[in-house]
């Protein structure tokens, strides 16, 4: 087959997106559908059987994509054992995330500058998390874990009563105590 399908987003900004392909299954479609996505100049190819996974969105990869037009999904029909459909392509921003892993809260930022204040009252632990706040109980809590992931983030660490490790990121601005009286740290942590 030489036919293909490009679909060419304007990706609002630079980061972390899952991308996400959908078509109508049928028993005549091709087992061996390319599905190439172009990310930061780069090509990533995966294959998807087109006979199974009917009208829903299957998750072809996560990758970094810039800003602008300049990423995009091509289906191709070059070298499919059977019919191709090209339905439809979506892409998601990956969220940082907050989740509970044992007694460790680990907290993970996206490849974008995210905004992290975390407060701890003895009874509970409140973090707020690019604008979207979450609670965890404070006796199931032995360690913070902070992974900014990317340079530009900012860190309010308002009040804690557990240890706190801060990994990766690049460049960033720790705030400690209520409002940053205590101290401000800025640099590479």
């Amino acid at each position: 087959g030489t036919k293909s399908v490009r679909f060419p987003p304007n990706i609002p900004a630079t980061g972390s997106y899952k991308v996400y392909a959908r078509w109508p299954a049928a028993s005549n479609r091709a087992t061996n559908v390319p599905f190439t996505v172009i990310h930061q100049g780069t090509s990533s190819t995966v294959n998807e059987n087109e006979q199974t996974n009917n009208n829903t969105w299957v998750l072809l990869g996560t990758y970094t994509l810039n800003a602008g037009t300049g990423s995009n999904v091509t289906i191709s029909n070059a070298g499919t054992n059977g019919y191709v459909i090209a339905d439809a392509v979506r892409f998601v921003p990956v969220g940082a995330s907050a989740t509970l892993n044992g007694t460790t809260l680990n907290i993970n930022g996206t490849s974008s500058a995210d905004g992290y204040t975390l407060s701890d009252d003895g009874t509970t632990i409140t973090l707020i998390l690019d604008g979207v706040t979450s609670t965890f109980a404070d006796s199931a809590v032995s360690e913070i874990v902070v992974n900014p992931s990317a340079g530009g983030d900012t860190v309010n660490l308002l009040s804690n009563t557990k240890p706190i490790t801060i990994i990766g990121g690049g460049p960033d601005t720790v705030n400690i105590g209520d409002s940053g009286s205590v101290a401000n740290i800025t640099g590479a942590v």
